[in-house]
């Protein structure tokens, strides 16, 4: 049966993380002059930050290259044990074989379409563990620089608070702090991002000039 054994990269694990930043002191308020009459607080789509943050995306790009590679590799070996089942099935229906030598035939191929079935199995099961186990690495070396961000931020501008969107009810759209978040995490990797950029111009000015 066709079908993929493993999906794509995602950051559900991450979605359920609400307190992102540890709270901080507060600067005295601008309005009243008095230390800690206020609360700041301030409410980030973390999902949003992690699709967009740099190492995010070319983590996922990689996933997506070794994802294909593996489900293509599953998908032969499942066309390699369907072959198995046609040649049992065209042995079985030859009527110049004894019905003793076509069980014998058949006993031989039913091995071969069991160790088949075992090595699919092996196959899945370490994949699966291997991309998982990637996967969790990526999650939480980028979560630990996104939270470190983020608390720079909040003792860098006296936020008492900075939560996941995805934990809130309701809030006040200024409240948002989404952008700047995205802005500053992806700050260190902006000669790369210029890079892929202008590859990508490149690509598309190709891509017009073999169509003209």
């Amino acid at each position: 049966m066709r079908h993929r054994i493993l999906k794509p990269f995602g950051i559900s694990l991450l979605s359920s993380v609400c307190w992102i930043a540890q709270a901080v002191p507060s600067s005295p308020c601008k309005e009243c002059k008095v230390t800690r009459c206020c609360t700041k607080i301030g409410v980030v789509k973390f999902s949003k930050v992690y699709d967009e943050f740099f190492p995010a995306q070319e983590a996922q790009k990689r996933f997506d290259v070794l994802i294909q590679q593996i489900n293509e590799e599953h998908e032969r070996m499942l066309q390699e044990g369907k072959k198995f089942f046609e040649e049992r099935d065209k042995i079985l229906k030859d009527p110049a074989l004894s019905n003793a030598a076509k069980k014998k035939m058949e006993d031989s191929i039913m091995e071969k379409i069991k160790k088949q079935g075992d090595a699919i199995g092996r196959f899945r099961q370490e994949k699966e563990e291997k991309v998982h186990t990637e996967r969790q690495e990526v999650l939480s070396k980028n979560y630990k620089e996104l939270a470190g961000v983020m608390e720079r931020i909040g003792k860098e501008e006296g936020f008492d608070l900075i939560l996941n969107e995805a934990c809130v009810l309701y809030a006040k759209p200024e409240l948002d702090i989404t952008e700047k978040v995205i802005q500053r995490a992806n700050q260190p990797y902006q000669t790369q991002i210029k890079k892929q950029s202008d590859l990508a111009k490149k690509e598309a000015e190709k891509g017009k000039n073999k169509l003209n």
